[in-house]
């Protein structure tokens, strides 16, 4: 049996996604109130983020990402967008290429949060440059 790639996982809306994604929403909100009271800086680190969105394979619907719904509830949140700093790692250039467009749209519609950062390059990687701004800073 072989391994599908990253970009075929995005070609069709499956239930483990889905409940995924309601998981994920879920957790989000409780845990940027609970982490957010006591550190002025959360930090939502999406390694592995893949591009904006799926599409269900039978019937050409669109559903947005884990990325994109994770933007959307710090959007929609005052305080969450003036706390909740954000980095998005892909190293698919494809993948990548559609998650920064996405990004950068909800950047531009939603001046309040603080700029997401982005980074193509492996999950690694993105860690160890991360960990050596914030080092550096």
């Amino acid at each position: 049996m072989s391994k599908r790639n990253d970009r075929e996982h995005f070609e069709d809306y499956r239930n483990q996604t889905r409940v995924k994604h309601e998981i994920l929403e879920a957790y989000l909100g409780p845990y940027f109130r609970i982490v957010g009271s006591t550190n002025r800086n959360p930090l939502y680190i999406h390694g592995f983020a893949g591009r904006d969105s799926y599409t269900k394979g039978e019937t050409g619907e669109k559903f947005d990402g884990s990325p994109l719904r994770a933007l959307k509830l710090i959007a929609g949140n005052q305080t969450f967008s003036a706390k909740v700093s954000t980095v998005f790692v892909e190293a698919d250039s494809v993948l990548f290429a559609s998650l920064e467009a996405t990004v950068n749209e909800s950047a531009a519609a939603n001046p309040q949060m603080r700029p997401p950062t982005r980074a193509r390059c492996t999950f690694v990687e993105g860690m160890k440059e991360l960990l050596k701004k914030r080092k550096d800073d």
